[in-house]
């Protein structure tokens, strides 16, 4: 596991901790950093394309396939959208494209995922909960806003369960929450603006008060 950075050799030493890497939100350079300090993260890809199956009958996929026109012909780039997650409160996300390289898209947006994480605060802001001190579902409602999408995230009792569609669902499971009421507006097949806008009201519990 080779690193450059101050931060990174600190990490693999054992001198910093998941609350110092995250408190101030320093800059990750590294992601042996993330692997060193949150060896318990996993991922998940959301599916943004469509693959041609039997019958011509469009699937969905990971990977959302665009073409470019070219001299030498059209040119074929693929892009991925990865979640990551500790299932504590740690949550992050990247998107970025492999070229013709499908694998490579994968990596580099898993590779990026790892760079973006942050710390949001979970609680119970449901009326309907007695134990306000429980970090089952979130303190307060939050919203988050990207492009003509909107999120809403509004604090459920415990028991609920998530109520999301299936790929936020995979987003909000990564991030920790367990009963949380997760409302879309706007184009509901607008899968990456929705992704960043729940990540994004995810944020918001660290920046304000319900």
């Amino acid at each position: 596991m080779v690193v450059k950075t101050r931060l990174g050799k600190q990490a693999i030493e054992g001198k910093i901790t998941e609350e110092q890497l995250l408190e101030k939100r320093k800059q990750i350079l590294e992601t042996a950093i993330v692997d060193k300090v949150f060896p318990e993260l996993e991922h998940q890809y959301i599916e943004l394309g469509y693959i041609i199956g039997k019958g011509g009958a469009g699937v969905r996929g990971i990977f959302l396939n665009t073409q470019r026109k070219h001299k030498s012909g059209n040119r074929t780039s693929s892009k991925t959208l990865c979640v990551v997650g500790n299932k504590k409160g740690v949550i992050g996300y990247g998107y970025a494209s492999g070229g013709a390289d499908k694998m490579r898209a994968k990596d580099k947006s898993l590779t990026v995922a790892k760079k973006s994480i942050f710390k949001f605060n979970r609680g119970s802001g449901s009326w309907e909960t007695s134990d306000a001190k429980e970090e089952h579902s979130l303190p307060f409602k939050v919203e988050g806003k990207v492009g003509a999408v909107r999120v809403i995230l509004i604090p459920a009792p415990k028991g609920t369960g998530i109520v999301a569609s299936k790929e936020l669902k995979k987003v909000i499971q990564l991030a920790g929450i367990e009963d949380v009421y997760c409302n879309v507006r706007g184009s509901l097949k607008n899968r990456l603006g929705a992704t960043k806008a729940l990540i994004k009201a995810l944020d918001k519990t660290t920046r304000m008060r319900g």
